[in-house]
């Protein structure tokens, strides 16, 4: 069973200090995340197999995204969003064909998914476990880059999404062409 020390963020796994932080009971958070979030074997997984009924710190813009999916905002009329940082380890194993997540949460994501001590990395799959060393920043094209470094640099590509965002990357200088 994994319990999350009290300066991690119960959603994202990031360590969070002072007065950038509010608690849940978890039972509710986790009845949250049954009920409002898609499935994976990453994240999701990892947090709705613990149990325990004491409270649990969320950073702030973990509990901003809670209120818009909850709320009456923009991803409401999404079916069941996937958990930021689980879509952050799909989009770095697929670019293109897993949309990124928000960009006003690309720094922390990034900063989360590279912390050793984040108590979710055990459940990271190994092609993302692989790329965070290759990551040289903390932007989209930097894990497109990543892909692309991790997986050859293959011309082959499995779908028209990943290959626009190589092609994306390319043009903003983040990768060099493959000799023709």
């Amino acid at each position: 069973m994994l319990r999350l020390p009290d300066n991690r963020c119960a959603l994202c796994g990031i360590d969070v200090k002072g007065a950038r932080r509010r608690f849940q009971v978890y039972d509710e958070l986790k009845a949250f995340v049954a009920a409002r979030c898609q499935p994976t074997p990453f994240v999701y997984a990892a947090l709705v197999a613990r149990s325990g009924t004491h409270r649990q710190c969320m950073c702030i813009p973990c509990v901003n995204w809670k209120r818009r999916v909850n709320g009456k905002g923009g991803l409401k009329r999404c079916a069941r969003p996937l958990l930021q940082l689980d879509q952050l380890i799909l989009f770095m194993m697929q670019p293109g064909v897993v949309l990124e997540p928000d960009s006003r949460c690309t720094e922390r994501l990034f900063r989360a998914l590279r912390q050793e001590t984040n108590p979710y990395s055990p459940s990271y799959p190994l092609p993302v476990a692989c790329m965070i060393p290759l990551m040289r920043g903390e932007s989209y094209a930097h894990a497109v880059t990543a892909w692309w470094e991790y997986n050859g640099r293959t011309e082959f590509f499995g779908s028209a999404g990943e290959a626009k965002r190589v092609r994306q990357a390319m043009k903003q200088g983040y990768l060099e062409a493959p000799p023709a």
